[in-house]
């Protein structure tokens, strides 16, 4: 996640090279790439909350070898009015390059994502005040068959987590909601 090589600069020039940006879909996600890596979280104030965030680049490669990726963003707001604490976490981008797509590429990134989000999920549920609901949300625009399934995958892995939490019930007075899923239609 977030590797030193290859370089944000690196995967944009090889992304660039296969000729698949001008599609719309992967043209946001490919361009965001341009920056360097920013492993920081971020926080910020609202009039009416507060937030962090933080992107997050997941790189499958062979060895040294770049083959594709997944780009995310979570955050964290926490109104002020106390009315509960929301995770956001946005799938941004998957990409695996032309030539290595059908060799489980998705797959590995599938799994590593998955990891990612309950990692995240559980690190939430347990900074979360007690006496408060945790609302967890997955936005995804789908505009391929391959992101879909990836994307099914990434629900089923923050269902399981929520199903976990709500099953151990180590914080009674937390409320876990459901997940809600933004397809972006």
């Amino acid at each position: 996640m977030n590797p030193q090589r290859p370089s944000a600069a690196e995967i944009y020039r090889e992304v660039e090279r296969t000729k698949v940006a001008p599609n719309r879909g992967i043209a946001d996600g490919v361009y965001s790439l341009r920056r360097r890596y920013d492993r920081r979280w971020h926080f910020g104030r609202d009039h009416d909350y507060t937030f962090e965030q933080q992107a997050a680049l997941l790189v499958a490669s062979d060895g040294p070898a770049f083959r594709g990726y997944f780009n995310s963003v979570s955050s964290v707001l926490v109104p002020y009015d106390g009315d509960g604490i929301y995770l956001t976490i946005s799938a941004e981008m998957l990409y695996v390059l032309p030539a290595y797509r059908g060799n489980c590429y998705s797959i590995d990134l599938s799994v590593a994502a998955g990891w990612m989000v309950r990692e995240l999920l559980r690190a939430v549920y347990w900074a979360t005040p007690a006496r408060n609901t945790l609302h967890t949300t997955l936005r995804a625009d789908l505009v391929s068959t391959g992101g879909q399934h990836f994307v099914e995958k990434l629900i089923e892995s923050l269902e399981y987590e929520i199903e976990i939490l709500t099953e151990e019930n180590l914080r009674p007075s937390l409320h876990v909601e459901k997940l809600d899923f933004d397809g972006g239609w």
